[in-house]
């Protein structure tokens, strides 16, 4: 098992997943970002 740390970001408005390195939502364009850390 190794210690690689995955991330899923999403937007917090609509729910849409977002890409590693986006800070805006494409869908509604909030910037109101959550990143869960797994």
């Amino acid at each position: 098992m190794g210690t690689r740390q995955q991330s899923h970001l999403e937007c917090r408005r609509c729910g849409t997943t977002l890409e590693a390195d986006g800070t805006t939502c494409p869908a509604c364009g909030s910037s109101d970002i959550a990143q869960y850390d797994f």
